[in-house]
Formats: structure tokens, sequence, C-alpha cells
């Protein structure tokens, strides 16, 4: 497998770089070659990514009728959500 998204392997140092462009768990091979021959080693990584809520509307909510609306968020690991002021009569639900 290639390197993750945003990395590099210098050839000569053996030194990775760059920026990784998405999270999660991120598996790749290295192998090493000269004249006598080559073996390769695995390799996984986790990256990080910031939390962020990808939502970006809500539907309109009408009094006296059950409303409901998933709020979705992206990240690695998971986000963890909180709601602050919401309105009477509605609640959250982490999950």
């Amino acid at each position: 497998e290639d390197l993750p998204a945003g990395l590099s392997l210098d050839a000569k140092t053996g030194v990775i770089s760059g920026t990784p462009s998405k999270g999660g768990e991120l598996k790749f091979t290295v192998t090493a070659t000269n004249e006598l021959g080559s073996t390769d080693q695995q390799y996984a990584i986790e990256v990080s990514e910031p939390a962020a809520v990808s939502t970006q509307s809500l539907a309109p909510v009408v009094a006296g009728q059950a409303y409901e609306q998933k709020v979705e968020t992206t990240g690695y690991p998971a986000a963890t959500v909180t709601v602050t002021g919401l309105p009477e009569g509605l609640s959250f639900q982490d999950g």
C-alpha cells in the first residue's frame, strides 16, 4: 500500500513527512531493497482530526408537533456533542 495522501517518504533519509489529508487509522507498507533482496514492513498510524459540526441547517419546528433532527459531526476520534440554549420543550440526546 502507498503512504496515506499528504505524506511522502524520502528514500535517501527514510523520513516520512507531510500533512495527512484525512483522519483515522492509516496503513501503509515500506519496502527496503538492495542487490541482495528486499523486505517489507507494514505500519499503521493514527491520525486525529478536529471535531466539527457538519449539519448546516435544521428543519423548521412547528409548535405542538413532535420534532426530531439529527446533528451530524465529523472528526477522529468521534466527537462528543453538547448543546446549550435549546428552546423549552426540546431536548438533546447524544448518540
